[in-house]
């Protein structure tokens, strides 16, 4: 589980495709502290399992499902990429509860500069609109974000320059695509509702009827 504060930017520095799979390294400093193989780390967004690690790289391997469902496929020698550790008991949740299972892919459709920070504007597919409202939580890339504005389809949401330093969103632009991870407390209650949909209502009739009142 991770809160979605991004510790740091790691750079792509190895890259070997295959038919069962990708197989990428990162140079990272900072996340390979205490990192180990086996460990869990997210990769924008993305949670992957470490199986090779040093002072300043680690590696990983991602399968077709995660290639299909995510923008680590399109990743090249180079590119830049949100690195977090999952969270420890105990430690503050300054974000908000992200699981690293990304639920689709968005694109940037806008970029604008403001005064105090930068907007962006994402499209992502319809299916997914019942997850997304305005004040509600997101994960960009790994990054916990709040929703400013939400229409069928598009968002967007407002980065301050302190996030924008400290990411991959200062090199995004126009038509790049992002990983998107929805509130998982929206996917519970949605689950929940339906299963309550079947179920007779709690009124003052049916207590009656069933002999409580």
């Amino acid at each position: 589980m991770f809160t979605g504060l991004i510790e740091e930017i790691g750079v792509i520095t190895k890259r070997t495709a295959s038919t069962g799979g990708l197989r990428l390294e990162v140079e990272a400093h900072k996340v390979t502290d205490d990192l180990k193989v086996g460990h869990s780390v997210s990769v924008n967004g993305v949670c992957q399992t470490i199986e090779k690690v040093s002072e300043s790289h680690f590696s990983f391997f991602s399968i077709p499902e995660t290639i299909a469902r995510t923008n680590l496929g399109s990743l090249t020698l180079g590119d830049k990429v949100n690195l977090e550790r999952p969270v420890k008991l105990g430690e503050s949740l300054g974000g908000h509860l992200v699981s690293g299972h990304v639920d689709c892919v968005g694109r940037i459709v806008k970029r604008k500069e403001m005064e105090a920070h930068t907007l962006l504007e994402v499209s992502y597919p319809t299916e997914f609109d019942r997850y997304v409202v305005p004040k509600g939580s997101i994960a960009l890339e790994g990054i916990s974000l709040t929703v400013v504005e939400a229409s069928s389809g598009r968002f967007s949401v407002a980065i301050i320059p302190h996030t924008l330093k400290n990411t991959n969103l200062r090199a995004k632009k126009t038509g790049d695509e992002v990983n998107l991870e929805f509130d998982q407390i929206a996917k519970y209650i949605e689950k929940q509702s339906r299963a309550d949909s079947g179920r007779a209502k709690l009124t003052r009739d049916s207590l009656e009827r069933a002999g409580w009142l």
